[in-house]
């Protein structure tokens, strides 16, 4: 006997939208993340320069003025640089120094924003792709031989103790 699909999503509800989840449950997701990313950069607001710090930031000079810009697209050349070859990552150290010189704390805190920003962007990419109707009823599809199975076998072993 085949096996019956899984049951139709339950209609939206009001105030939701067309995926059936509400406004205030993606809000409450991405203020989760926000917890989650700010309870692992907590320790490390006031912590000096270390490492691929010094030479990437207190040591590199093409940071320290914005002008002429062209300057900032040069990464120095100094090995162990984590700039050395990536001008977009120079050119957002020297205009974070030119907000706030070397004070650790501002470094720290966009680093945090960057983070934050692209972990609400992979969880909104994710949200999205996963409440498309194609894939949804593509992996519940590919998803019921193991629900299934599984159900089946507990229900034998019910069976065969009955016997």
């Amino acid at each position: 006997m085949p096996a019956a699909p899984f049951p139709a999503p339950l209609p939206a509800g009001p105030g939701s939208r067309a995926g059936g989840d509400t406004p205030w449950l993606v809000w409450l997701a991405l203020g989760a993340i926000g917890m989650a990313a700010l309870a692992a950069y907590a320790n490390c607001f006031a912590t000096p320069f270390v490492f691929d710090d010094l030479p990437g930031i207190v040591r590199n000079a093409t940071i320290r003025h914005l002008w002429p810009p062209w300057d900032m697209l040069r990464t120095p050349a100094e090995g162990g640089s984590a700039t050395v070859g990536r001008p977009l990552v120079n050119v957002s150290l020297a205009l974070n120094h030119a907000v706030g010189g070397l004070d650790v704390r501002g470094y720290h805190v966009v680093n945090f924003l960057l983070h934050l920003l692209a972990s609400w962007t992979l969880f909104g990419v994710v949200r999205r792709t996963l409440t498309q109707p194609g894939l949804r009823e593509r992996f519940s599809t590919a998803a019921l031989p193991l629900a299934f199975r599984s159900e089946e076998r507990r229900v034998g072993k019910e069976c065969r103790s009955r016997w």
